[in-house]
């Protein structure tokens, strides 16, 4: 099985990304720089990505202000996308008040602080992407969730609407396009779910959270690049985009594909009971979002990996 064909991009772009030292950026990043005409401005705090400093290609910056003085410097004043990644990890730490905090102000001020910092440096953009989740839709039951599903319930919900009107005030205030990420889980080589699953599995030790009916959206991380830069390239409509593969999964078969990957079988089961102890943060394992991406797909989008079995194969075997 070889590889998915990758996108490129030649369209002449400046490039703001948060996140950059994060797992999407680890696989947007590279794809950018096989354009030869990009620049990319990589906004991290402390940790660098593990991509070099490429001269005129891209640039690891730590304020807008450093962002003007290079465009200042190259005689330009514009980004032409933004890529909003950067916020706390969701299922990293229960969710107590001071964890709720941290999660919203990673997302939310932040988005705040770089508009405010752009307007005041006179920087032109032309389009915002925001990282939001399909957490937007809380526990969908088996129902299809397409973009136009209203919001669901719970601090995840709350937490994604909350970073969407943020990007969507933010554009309009800039006349710029804004598009609103709604991710599913996103299967990588080298971080994400299958970082944590992955060992597990091959041990024998996958394990199935409640009765393994709740529906899980995932998205290759392949993928979820080529939708960004489609969307980019084809001037979609503003709007949110459920960034998912049209071929959802149920929790427990998702579990029986990973543990086949090795040979293994899925035997463990956590109760639903069980959890209680996370409190709310119990949602991230229990709620079933049955996701699609119809906005992608109306607009002509291909996916290079919808079903699950390639992607699990070509990210933990083949890679």
């Amino acid at each position: 099985m070889s590889k998915p064909t990758k996108w490129e991009c030649n369209v002449a772009q400046n490039y703001f990304i948060t996140g950059a030292s994060g797992f999407i950026a680890q696989g947007l990043i590279p794809a950018l720089l096989q354009n030869p005409e990009a620049r990319i401005f990589a906004y991290v705090h402390h940790d660098k990505p593990d991509f070099p400093e490429v001269q005129d290609k891209l640039h690891y910056v730590y304020s807008i202000q450093d962002v003007r003085s290079i465009l200042m410097q190259l005689g330009e004043s514009k980004i032409h996308t933004v890529v909003h990644l950067a916020g706390a990890g969701i299922a990293d730490w229960p969710w107590t008040p001071k964890r709720k905090e941290e999660l919203k102000n990673s997302r939310w001020d932040l988005v705040t602080r770089l508009h405010q910092s752009f307007s005041d440096a006179e920087i032109v953009i032309d389009r915002i992407f925001g990282a939001s989740a399909i957490g937007f839709y809380g526990d969908g039951g088996d129902y299809w969730l397409d973009e136009s599903a209203q919001q669901g319930r719970g601090f995840a919900a709350e937490l994604c609407a909350g970073i969407e009107r943020r990007i969507a005030s933010a554009a309009q205030e800039a006349d710029a396009k804004w598009y609103a990420l709604r991710f599913g889980v996103v299967l990588g080589p080298d971080g994400g779910l299958l970082s944590r699953l992955a060992l597990p599995a091959k041990l024998g030790l996958g394990s199935v959270f409640g009765d393994g009916q709740q529906w899980v959206s995932w998205i290759d991380r392949h993928d979820l690049v080529q939708a960004i830069l489609f969307v980019e390239e084809h001037d979609l409509e503003s709007g949110p985009l459920n960034i998912t593969s049209p071929e959802p999964e149920q929790w427990g078969s998702f579990m029986q594909h990973l543990s086949g990957v090795y040979d293994k079988k899925t035997r463990i089961r956590i109760p639903s009971l069980a959890l209680s102890a996370l409190g709310e943060m119990k949602s991230v394992f229990l709620d079933s979002a049955r996701v699609t991406p119809k906005a992608l797909k109306d607009a002509g989008f291909s996916f290079s990996v919808p079903e699950l079995d390639t992607s699990l194969k070509m990210n933990l075997i083949e890679h």
